[in-house]
């Protein structure tokens, strides 16, 4: 990861930045290298502790692919939650998306956010951070598609048993995911109202008598 991070041109980095519509600095947060062995722009993935568990690949031509002999981990950004280490301490919302340039998007857009390495990865490390640092509420921004939606649905499912309050949070029609929109002029303030229109999910418990 770090020589992938040394080896990044900044002419290529202002490149990639405009070519996606997010900053620079979003970017760097998320600790985008290059790898000249695959002639493709890095993002790395950690687990709960930090480490470095794969990297995600992303070539010049928008192909995505891993590096062979990694795992899935969460594209965690620099200083989210307000910490110097690679993840949150204890936040009021945590906002999780799918994969690293819509992680880029909601971080342009100042909101605590991580990235899944698919729409229907990173389930335990996930289970793992909230357990971990207990956010009040987590919404889940889903891709505007039918596998996007399963994936972000059965992670609501799960998360509702450790977080009082999950939401699956998708873009207006006219975009296809958070960068989309970021693209189109979405806010900060449109993503919130976003969040607070989504219905909220809370694991229910049903009492059942019992006769004496």
């Amino acid at each position: 990861m770090n020589e992938c991070e040394q080896a990044i041109a900044s002419s290529w980095l202002d490149e990639l930045a405009i070519e996606l519509g997010v900053s620079i600095d979003s970017l760097l947060r998320l600790c985008i290298g290059w790898s000249g062995e695959h002639r493709a722009f890095t993002f790395p993935m950690f687990d709960m502790a930090g480490v470095v568990r794969g990297v995600r690949l992303r070539g010049s031509n928008g192909r995505k692919w891993s590096v062979r002999g990694g795992q899935e981990g969460l594209f965690v950004p620099r200083s989210v939650g307000g910490t110097e280490g690679p993840l949150p301490d204890a936040t009021a919302r945590l906002v999780v998306c799918e994969g690293p340039t819509d992680t880029a998007a909601l971080l342009d857009l100042d909101f605590d956010v991580l990235g899944r390495p698919s729409c229907a990865g990173g389930m335990k490390l996930l289970v793992d951070l909230v357990q971990s640092c207990q956010p009040n509420d987590v919404a889940i921004f889903a891709d505007a598609d039918t596998p996007g939606l399963r994936g972000a649905n059965n992670l609501a499912s799960t998360l509702a048993v450790y977080v009082p309050s999950v939401r699956v949070v998708t873009p207006p029609p006219s975009a296809k995911d958070a960068r989309d929109w970021k693209r189109q002029g979405a806010t900060h303030a449109d993503v919130l109202a976003r969040i607070a229109g989504a219905q909220s999910r809370r694991l229910g418990v049903v009492g059942k008598a019992v006769a004496r």
